[in-house]
């Protein structure tokens, strides 16, 4: 019976050692959150001792200072994901969310990308009698998938030619940036429903007697581009700004709906756009070729 008593004792002071080797975590006790408390600490008192802490001036709770919240994610291969996944962790006395336990998940692929955007979060630490303390936490993520992008984005604007040479041949950069305006509003009604991502750039040309032209290049991955002749009789038939002495070139270079990561340039591989006309024109000119004076001579003769 001595034994049974003796091994019994024995026991229990293995535990309570056990125990006290465990990092202390304090969980504040709130009214609403019973029920997830339970949960976080079920989840948490494998690696930590619990102590419950209430509301009193000495406990200062702990606040988030940097980092982000996702709401959306996408397997390796680029596959949209949506779910949810509630995460029990500990927020430590140096301000780090520490040790996540996924409580729930609707996704098992979610709940790396979740844990992940854990490990960039800053707190200010909770304080107990100003000592900052470890404490626990739970966050809940909603990933969904956003809808389709759609429409015209307007990316940037490329002139062809310098600004000596247009301010020579317009009546000033106010009328030119009016003309382009009125290009914009046009394209952005036309493809204001527009679902396909894609590249598209708007090669314009304007010649004295407002007369326009206008040439597309499309990304390689646009195919429901591919024929916009009604597209370009409303380009055209919008009144381009008085020019005189020699033609005047820019390009309204933008995305539809989102565009296409794989056809965008960006600094050092940035190419201006020259339409398939432009390029098979300049075959047959005799170098050097004043850009875009000679092709536009080529492809688009001025009338007589």
């Amino acid at each position: 019976m001595k034994a049974c008593c003796f091994l019994l004792v024995l026991s229990v002071s293995s535990i309570l050692a056990h125990a006290q080797d465990k990092p202390l975590a304090y969980d504040h006790i709130t009214k609403d959150g019973a029920a997830i408390d339970q949960q976080v600490n079920a989840a948490l008192s494998r690696t930590y001792a619990i102590k419950p802490v209430e509301d009193s001036p000495a406990y200062v709770p702990s606040q988030a200072i940097s980092g982000t919240l996702p709401t959306s994610a996408k397997t390796s291969s680029g596959e949209p994901l949506s779910g949810y996944v509630l995460i029990a962790y500990v927020v430590s006395a140096k301000g780090h969310a520490v040790d996540p336990v996924v409580l729930k998940t609707t996704d098992p692929r979610l709940n790396s990308i979740a844990i992940k955007c854990m490990g960039d979060w800053k707190f200010n630490p909770a304080k107990l009698n100003d000592n900052p303390i470890a404490t626990t936490a739970a966050q809940e993520f909603n990933f969904t998938v956003p809808p389709p992008a759609q429409g015209f984005t307007l990316n940037n604007i490329v002139l062809y030619q310098p600004n000596e040479v247009l301010s020579q041949r317009t009546n000033g950069a106010d009328q030119l940036a009016a003309y382009i305006q009125s290009l914009q509003t046009a394209l952005t009604d036309y493809f204001k429903s527009a679902t396909t991502p894609g590249t598209l750039n708007v090669v314009v040309a304007a010649r004295a007697g407002y007369q326009s032209r206008v040439w597309f290049v499309t990304s390689t991955h646009s195919g429901d581009f591919a024929n916009l002749t009604s597209l370009r009789e409303k380009l055209e038939a919008i009144k381009p700004m008085e020019v005189h002495k020699g033609p005047v070139a820019f390009a309204i270079c933008a995305s539809i709906a989102g565009g296409n990561d794989k056809d965008s340039q960006k600094g050092s591989t940035y190419k201006l756009p020259v339409p398939k006309e432009w390029k098979a024109a300049a075959k047959n000119l005799k170098q050097p070729i004043l850009m875009p004076d000679d092709i536009l001579d080529v492809v688009w003769p001025a009338s007589k």
